[in-house]
């Protein structure tokens, strides 16, 4: 269970609730406190909290400011139904630690649609049954939500973005839309219009079977052809699997950008130099086609874990400077934010970095920036960046 460790203050505080296996009732609900001021907030032991007022009603040290209590209705480290408070005066949110009694915890600013070209949203995924194909944002039971807002709102605030969808990776799916693409065909392609989205992503980067891979594709590629109008192509972007599994040249006029995923925090340039030349030499594709990647996760491979300042910039300017058609923040919604919170707390500092230098280094118009964002996570309206009951449902 997920825990809380109490100043002296906060000890004090709760010294009336300061015994080994002793509970305290305050208000509506229960919760042990250790001897040690380890508080566990678990109104799921007696009655699960179902909003954030029962939260509040929480509060044992009565007479302090119990409005920022949080309730948290989904969390990976603790059940649906607990209630997380912080000590007075926490500086910030450690791994372990939630809200801050004594100050709120900032929310993080809206996200920066306005500083990329292209946002690759994850995921959609094709579904059957008896009645025939859908597309569905089912993901998670914040997915549908999210995207009904959050790339409504990235238009908004930057009407000329590419939005672009990952199709989830389902290759028994995959393999029987293959089969049905008089029917499957049309459903992506109306799908894209019905949205205004621009194209779909395929995010496959193991157990490639590179001939159905490229086969299924080009089936693609044909049917958002056949619905293209004057003025807009529907794209098709892909991260691709590792060096042993092969590309050829027959991607070329199907796939319209590669999303290297050139992530290493050590020799970070001669890593994306690599790939590139992995793509020109051997698979005889264009380094046209070809995004170059930033990692902005926290705790990836390491700590922190993202890439430095130094391989961003140089990766950045190496893209510029060699005719990649742009580069890709991995993700978005917690780039540069402490590990495993709930709400994240992305600062973006890796895309604004990226964006910056290729600016600075004179990136033309053309230069794609793009970042990837799962839409399957909670995201508050502030977050989201646009508060308008027409764009946040």
């Amino acid at each position: 269970m997920a825990r809380v460790r109490f100043s002296v203050v906060g000890a004090i505080l709760f010294e009336v609730c300061i015994a080994i296996g002793r509970h305290s009732t305050c208000g509506n609900s229960t919760f042990p406190v250790s001897r040690d001021g380890i508080v566990y907030m678990g109104l799921h032991q007696a009655t699960a909290a179902t909003n954030a007022e029962q939260c509040q009603q929480a509060c044992c040290d009565e007479g302090q400011d119990c409005g920022v209590w949080q309730w948290a209705a989904q969390l990976p480290a603790a059940p649906v139904g607990t209630c997380w408070i912080g000590p007075a005066g926490l500086p910030h949110q450690p791994q372990d630690g939630w809200v801050s009694r004594g100050a709120e915890d900032p929310l993080p600013a809206p996200f920066p649609f306005e500083q990329m070209t292209r946002l690759t949203a994850m995921a959609v995924y094709l579904r059957q049954n008896a009645s025939g194909f859908w597309i569905a944002m089912d993901e998670s039971e914040h997915s549908e939500r999210n995207f009904r807002s959050v790339l409504p709102c990235a238009r908004q605030k930057n009407p000329n973005i590419q939005i672009v969808v990952t199709l989830g990776k389902d290759v028994p799916m995959w393999r029987t839309a293959s089969a049905n693409m008089d029917v499957v065909g049309p459903l992506l392609a109306n799908f894209l219009d019905e949205h205004g989205w621009d194209g779909y992503n395929f995010d496959w980067e193991d157990d490639v079977d590179t001939e159905f891979y490229i086969g299924f594709l080009k089936q693609i590629r044909a049917a958002l052809d056949a619905n293209v109008t004057e003025h807009r192509k529907h794209l098709i972007t892909v991260a691709p699997g590792w060096s042993r599994y092969p590309w050829d040249s027959r991607a070329n006029g199907v796939v319209d950008t590669f999303d290297c995923m050139s992530y290493k925090n050590t020799f970070c340039e001669a890593d994306l130099i690599g790939r590139v030349e992995t793509f020109e030499l051997r698979w005889k594709i264009p380094r046209s086609t070809l995004l170059g990647g930033i990692e902005c996760e926290p705790h990836w491979d390491g700590d922190p874990g993202w890439n430095p300042d130094s391989c961003i910039i140089s990766k950045t300017k190496y893209a510029v400077k060699n005719g990649l058609q742009g580069m890709f923040s991995f993700r978005l919604e917690n780039d540069h934010g402490p590990a495993q919170t709930f709400p994240a707390r992305p600062t973006y500092h890796g895309h604004k970095l990226m964006y910056d230098t290729a600016k600075a280094a004179g990136a033309p118009d053309t230069f794609v920036l793009n970042t990837y964002m799962s839409l399957y996570d909670f995201h508050t309206a502030e977050q989201i960046g646009c508060i308008d009951s027409e764009t946040v449902v």
